[in-house]
């Protein structure tokens, strides 16, 4: 069974779903089904190859997404670049929140700035110069924009040699609520 197929089943069909087991490779979850070939209690398993990122617990959830397109996906799709602080920054606290602000813009919940920063923001605001983050390009650009409204500091710099995602599968998240597993792969195996 695919995963969208068994997305699908469980939109329409669920009483609620519970992660009973994760592994390296897998994570095993239980659904109470109403009606259908596969009625009652259910335990499916969630293959995953080529996991780049997880955020996993035990526990209910209830929506279950695979998506291509998601916040958490850039790091994996988009080359990262560097930004740079090229001056003495006379507004520390203005600066932070926009940097904190763009961040929560870009990512939402799923990516704080400090992801990406190289040092700790309040550290590191007390320079005048030096490479502040390597950041998914889209995000680079925008903290860039917000943060030099007020006078240029920052500066989009060189790509850096971290590496994006695979050229032939490209990483999907799969999200159960707030929880996530980032790979190329998934499939689904009914266990009983």
């Amino acid at each position: 069974m695919s995963v969208e197929g068994l997305i699908v089943h469980l939109d329409s069909n669920s009483e609620g779903c519970e992660i009973v087991k994760i592994q390296t490779t897998y994570l095993d979850f239980i659904s109470r089904l109403k009606r259908g070939s596969l009625k009652g209690r259910i335990k499916f398993r969630i293959h995953f190859n080529k996991k780049y990122e997880f955020s996993l617990e035990r526990g209910r959830f209830n929506q279950l997404q695979l998506l291509d397109e998601h916040p958490l996906l850039l790091d994996y799709v988009e080359p990262i670049v560097r930004v740079q602080l090229i001056s003495a920054v006379a507004d520390v606290a203005k600066i932070k929140e926009a940097a904190q602000r763009t961040a929560f813009e870009v990512f939402n919940k799923w990516r704080s700035i400090s992801e990406y920063t190289l040092m700790p923001l309040d550290t590191f605001l007390a320079k005048s110069y030096g490479v502040l983050m390597e950041a998914p390009r889209s995000f680079a650009v925008k903290l860039v924009e917000d943060v030099n409204r007020e006078g240029e500091i920052l500066r989009l710099g060189e790509s850096s040699p971290k590496a994006a995602g695979s050229k032939f599968y490209p990483p999907r998240v799969l999200l159960l609520d707030d929880h996530y597993v980032i790979a190329e792969r998934f499939w689904v195996q009914v266990l009983e």
